[in-house]
């Protein structure tokens, strides 16, 4: 109301006049909106986001004011606590957390502002609607956008990574290589130090064993090493010479095949106890080796 907020306390029978009105200019609105932890908020074209109340209802101190934000036409507050803004053009999503710390930094508004050239489909948002499984959808000038947290987690590797190499280890943890530092992925990131970098290849067994192969040899890592724990250093098949491999596979029977593009051989070579073989060579007139290898 253009008069003010007002809230009816539990058990009255009256309304009592609570803040400055929201919509001054009375253009409808201005609906306050309650936080997950239980604090109250507003947003209107007047006065942006606002406070209203802490978490226990108690009036939010006057010395305490909200950064600037922009104006709204209407906003939500989603599940995890930030408020989904409609300005007059575009949507913003501010953390209330860092809100009502008194941050809302120009920096932040920028990575969390959504317009047709972030993806939307308009830039004129006129309603939002956060669903049972916390998805916000939004309604545009040209369509419905909806928009959900992704189940990724997103790992920052040492030194980047170029053509990574991903294979399952133990415990739920991940073992990635490419043509930097190779690391396990569990609950922080633990860098395997005995195998060089640019890893091209890995393969865990029926046994659990991680196999990896790389222009500077092949390792093993046996099932259930501790995180961060040295990989076995395997002889590589002299006949081939320096080289990559391109694929790693290894069968019930014990076998390991590994498909290596050396300097002096090309092939497909099988290990049988600790004896290399060369099973299939590349033909002289397509000297490419295997890129996959596997086996059932």
């Amino acid at each position: 109301a253009a008069a003010g907020v007002f809230v009816l306390p539990r058990g009255a029978t009256r309304f009592s006049w609570w803040a400055a009105s929201l919509d001054v200019p009375g253009y409808g609105g201005g609906v306050p909106r309650e936080a997950p932890d239980g604090s109250v908020w507003g947003a209107s074209l007047s006065v942006g986001l606002t406070r209203l109340s802490d978490s226990a209802g108690h009036h939010v101190p006057a010395e305490h004011p909200l950064p600037p934000s922009p104006w709204a036409w209407a906003f939500i507050i989603d599940r995890q606590a930030y408020a989904w803004l409609m300005p007059p053009v575009g949507l913003l999503r501010i953390p209330l957390a860092e809100a009502s710390r008194g941050r809302i930094p120009s920096r932040s508004r920028d990575e969390l502002r959504f317009s047709i050239a972030a993806g939307m489909s308009g830039d004129q948002p006129s309603t939002l609607l956060e669903d049972r499984e916390g998805d916000v959808w939004v309604g545009t000038s040209g369509g419905i956008d909806r928009f959900r947290a992704t189940k990724l987690t997103p790992i920052t590797a040492p030194g980047g990574l170029t053509y990574p190499v991903v294979v399952a280890a133990d415990s739920g943890r991940v073992l990635v290589g490419g043509d930097g530092p190779v690391f396990e992925v569990g609950d922080g990131l633990t860098a395997l130090s005995n195998v060089p970098g640019s890893m091209e290849s890995a393969f865990r067994d029926s046994d659990g064993n991680l196999w990896l192969g790389g222009p500077r040899g092949l390792w093993r890592l046996s099932r259930g090493s501790r995180p961060g724990a040295a990989a076995e250093h395997l002889p590589w098949p002299a006949e081939a010479g320096a080289g990559d491999v391109q694929a790693i596979a290894r069968g019930p029977d014990g076998v390991l095949w590994i498909s290596i593009r050396g300097d002096r051989m090309r092939g497909v070579f099988r290990r049988t106890g600790n004896a290399w073989t060369l099973f299939l060579p590349a033909r002289s007139s397509t000297p490419r080796s295997p890129t996959a290898v596997t086996h059932w």
